[in-house]
């Protein structure tokens, strides 16, 4: 009776069911070659584990002479000479605990330990659905606190396989975007723990974590709102707030020095390879506050975020239903959701690349599952509205699903899809649009600031 199903509860139903369709869906896609798993962005956020823990040089000068390696490894030579990797060093943080496993593997099993063979690729890619586990439980946590374990499980399995997390968990899992939606979700449930009970642990453990979210990610330093506007549902209460955090300063400077931890390695390195402990290394790249790119963002068929992950709409109506059993985040979440559209999509390269989706939205989920929970219980009272739901949000995991299988198989374009091609392939099995209807970005263009087109 251990195995009965009257020991689970549907949460744990619905986050059982998730962990083995997740796990059967990655076994299957292990058909792929080695260098599969480490490409493009995320082989540059991988990059200090193998030149550190193999190799034995940040500076990554020991890629001269192999060209190869250097592909892999370097992203940027600087003026003075030195290599530098582009992106910080939070992602390899978080992955290193597998990569030690992939490295201890490739021994074992007469792999070559160079850091890019296949037992690394699949100990990296199990890391990253561990991390998307830890995600969804730390969602639960939270709606549990204000809603009931069927909404809850309807939830987190609709942001499950109805999100793009889906492909950067299975797919893409080297990217930084699954890690920061465990940091996310972990952060959100800290801060309801903080308020509840004000601990000095759970002071530097919130720190710690918003240290990585910014690590990681800066423009995610936005989820510190979450903190400061959690349980004001007025400018009263924001007043009230701000006595509070002041009387209780000892903490907000532990969470400060907390997060200041975090980030001293990146200093460091920043030091060691530019000669100063801050650097852009971005360089040449921007925003563009003075001409976002909303539009473009939200509903275009090249990334469109509501036109190929269209559950996101669901999730900003349940804006509307948060003053109810949902008023503690009646101000923090929609600040949050609405700046970061604005900021995220006033970046150069609005479409971020090739990636499936709009990819620079993937860890506000764990927000966004909130007002999910609130439109849900709110529709749950209507019966017109439960029939809205029973269509649409199988239908919108359905679309979610294929869609990731039509654009692993490039039938949906990285980066050039158009109205044309889009309805040319859309819900199809057909691999068919004439390849003179995409219309590719001219990334240098868009760089400046020009027309991409």
């Amino acid at each position: 009776e251990i195995f009965s199903f009257r020991f689970l509860s549907l949460t744990k139903i619905a986050f059982l069911i998730i962990f083995i369709v997740y796990l059967f869906i990655f076994f299957k896609v292990q058909k792929y070659n080695d260098n599969e798993f480490i490409i493009w962005d995320a082989k540059i956020y991988y990059a200090y584990l193998p030149s550190i823990f193999i190799y034995n040089d940040v500076t990554l000068k020991f890629t001269d002479g192999n060209p190869d390696l250097k592909n892999r490894l370097v992203s940027d030579v600087l003026s003075n000479g030195n290599y530098i990797n582009k992106m910080t060093y939070g992602v390899a943080l978080f992955a290193s605990p597998f990569f030690f496993i992939g490295h201890f593997a490739a021994k074992v099993f007469g792999f070559e330990a160079n850091g890019f063979t296949k037992p690394y690729g699949i100990a990296i890619f199990l890391g990253s659905i561990f991390y998307f586990l830890a995600g969804i439980y730390f969602i639960s946590k939270v709606l549990l606190n204000y809603t009931t374990q069927l909404i809850t499980s309807i939830v987190i399995l609709c942001i499950s396989f109805g999100t793009n997390v889906f492909f950067y968990t299975i797919h893409e899992g080297l990217m930084s975007h699954v890690y920061s939606f465990f940091l996310f979700a972990f952060f959100i449930y800290l801060t309801l723990k903080w308020h509840s009970d004000l601990k000095i642990f759970k002071s530097i453990v919130i720190g710690l974590v918003f240290g990585a979210i910014v690590l990681i990610r800066p423009i995610n330093g936005l989820i510190i709102l979450f903190f400061v506007l959690y349980q004001v549902t007025s400018f009263e209460e924001l007043s009230k707030k701000i006595f509070f955090f002041l009387k209780n300063y000892l903490h907000l400077f532990i969470i400060i020095f907390a997060t200041f931890l975090v980030l001293i390695p990146q200093f460091l390195y920043w030091k060691l390879i530019t000669g100063d402990f801050i650097f852009y290394s971005y360089q040449n790249e921007k925003f563009f506050f003075n001409s976002p790119f909303i539009l473009e963002g939200l509903f275009s068929y090249r990334k469109g975020w509501l036109l190929y992950t269209p559950l996101a709409g669901l999730c900003i109506l349940g804006f509307i239903y948060l003053k109810s059993n949902f008023k503690d985040f009646v101000f923090s979440i929609p600040i949050i959701i609405f700046l970061i559209i604005y900021i995220t999509f006033s970046w150069w390269c609005w479409w971020y690349g090739g990636c499936f989706g709009a990819r620079n939205m993937v860890e506000y989920l764990p927000i966004l599952a909130i007002p999910f929970a609130a439109l849900i219980q709110n529709w749950s009272y209507s019966v017109s509205k439960k029939i809205i739901l029973l269509f649409l949000l199988p239908f919108f995991i359905y679309l979610n699903i294929f869609q990731t299988f039509q654009y692993k198989a490039s039938y949906i374009h990285w980066d050039s899809t158009t109205k044309a091609t889009y309805n040319a392939v859309c819900l199809s099995n057909k691999k068919y649009f004439n390849p003179f209807d995409l219309k590719s970005p001219n990334y240098n263009n868009a760089k400046r600031g020009i027309d991409e087109y």
